[in-house]
């Protein structure tokens, strides 16, 4: 039996905890007897309704809920306080609004078991607004260039993740990029799911704030010496035009076009 932990953060958004928690609670259900599960709920205050969408979770189906309250400031603070208490072999972060599928669990498990001391990942699915999806393949070596691996999909080793250290702080949108960047200068090794381990939703703070999070990942790659300013500066010019052409009818209809052929590929 594995104990997996994972770190889910909720603010005001009650309804999406509640299908976060589902989902997990299907996955847990799906993969027993493998794999045991904690789930950590943070949060800056755990008041009435709160309390009553975690009470029918635990009613619901045998997982463990702990609650860490904290009012600290950021998104880095908050999954620092989840991962002081989680205690899985392997530790994982699924925000409140963002899903499992049912396979996840049983998918991390098999990849932790073919390669304990690597770093489990996979391709990413997201779903827009209107509640399509698509599905982005990981990259573990272009992570230089952009955030080509997904917090929502990395499954880290216990000891990994004290080794690495927690979320830097300073950092309000890119902690995870940071993260996975001193994990990449450190050494770690990637072990990849055969399926996509998460879904997550479009719409949230990394999405709506993309400049700053770009601007972070290019401070952040120099910073662990991934590669030069100059460098850092053409990719993130890159992504951003990239991003900024997403906004256009044109562009968005071939685009859609074409996440519906990799969809399709990432099903085969």
């Amino acid at each position: 039996m594995m104990l997996v932990s994972v770190i889910t953060i909720v603010t005001t958004n009650l309804d999406e905890l509640a299908e976060t928690l589902e989902s997990q609670r299907q996955a847990y259900a799906y993969a027993s007897p493998q794999v045991d599960l904690q789930v950590v709920i943070v949060a800056p205050d755990f008041d009435e309704q709160l309390e009553k969408v975690i009470l029918e979770a635990e009613l619901a189906g045998p997982v463990r809920i702990d609650k860490v309250c904290d009012q600290g400031l950021g998104i880095a603070a908050a999954f620092n306080a989840g991962m002081r208490e989680a205690k899985g072999e392997l530790i994982t972060v699924l925000n409140a609004g963002d899903l499992w599928f049912e396979n996840t669990l049983c998918a991390a498990h098999r990849a932790h078991r073919r390669s304990p001391q690597a770093l489990v990942h996979s391709a990413i699915t997201f779903e827009d607004q209107s509640g399509a999806r698509y599905v982005v393949a990981s990259h573990p070596h272009r992570l230089k260039r952009r955030m080509s691996i997904f917090h929502p999909t990395l499954f880290v080793p216990y000891e990994m993740q004290r080794a690495i250290g927690e979320f830097d702080e300073r950092y309000r949108l890119a902690m995870d990029s940071n993260w996975c960047h001193r994990a990449i200068a450190a050494g770690v090794s990637f072990e990849e799911a055969e399926s996509s381990l998460a879904i997550m939703r479009l719409g949230g703070r990394s999405d709506v704030g993309y400049a700053v999070a770009l601007a972070e990942f290019r401070t952040s790659v120099v910073e662990e010496g991934l590669c030069s300013s100059t460098e850092a500066c053409l990719h993130y010019w890159r992504v951003k035009l990239v991003k900024d052409l997403t906004h256009l009818p044109v562009f968005r209809r071939w685009l859609s076009g074409w996440r519906a052929s990799a969809q399709r590929i990432g099903r085969r």
